[in-house]
């Protein structure tokens, strides 16, 4: 059994909570930064001090007011689990994920939110996608020029047909006259 106070239990969860390299923030449901782990604090080039007591929005958005698509927010009103794409105004980007906090009574106290830059992540397929956009027009262009070679092909196929019918005609014309064609039919099937 595990004699450990309580007071020893919580700072160890905090000490943990502080090694996760994700964005860790409770928020009032005004908004404000209650709590922050060290990477939250860290990704802001900030103290933890520094965030408790600010909003959220003018600390990772530079808002002077709540953003419109909102995953803490929308956990809220919900009462489930919401997360959300965004991009910051440095240009990273990240995967927000928002989960209501309820006290003993169920009335709600706050949110915790989970930010994780996917910055790397979102580029890498950005690129991907502009991979295959161009792989997409290529083959397209291929396509067609291809279809281009086999209509040509066609055709010429069609007019040898026609020339064949022409020679035999001529020929059965040449015999019917009584006289025996002196040039072999280039076009002809060897039997």
């Amino acid at each position: 059994m595990d004699n450990t106070p309580h007071s020893d239990l919580k700072d160890d969860l905090l000490r943990l909570l502080d090694l996760i390299a994700d964005n860790l923030t409770y928020q009032s449901t005004d908004l404000r930064v209650l709590w922050a782990n060290r990477g939250a604090a860290e990704g802001l080039g900030k103290d933890v001090d520094e965030l408790i007591g600010q909003y959220c929005y003018s600390l990772w958005h530079a808002r002077k007011e709540p953003c419109r698509i909102c995953p803490v927010q929308r956990a809220m009103r919900s009462g489930k689990i919401e997360m959300e794409e965004v991009r910051t105004p440095d240009g990273r980007v990240w995967e927000l994920r928002a989960v209501p906090v309820y006290d003993d009574k169920g009335q709600l106290k706050g949110c915790l939110e989970v930010g994780r830059d996917i910055t790397d992540k979102a580029r890498a397929y950005e690129q991907l996608r502009e991979l295959n956009e161009n792989l997409e027009r290529e083959v397209l262009k291929r396509t067609e020029e291809l279809q281009r070679v086999v209509n040509a092909m066609a055709g010429r196929e069609v007019r040898i047909a026609e020339l064949k019918r022409i020679i035999r005609l001529l020929k059965e014309q040449i015999r019917a006259a009584g006289l025996t064609p002196v040039v072999d039919d280039p076009l002809e099937e060897p039997e």
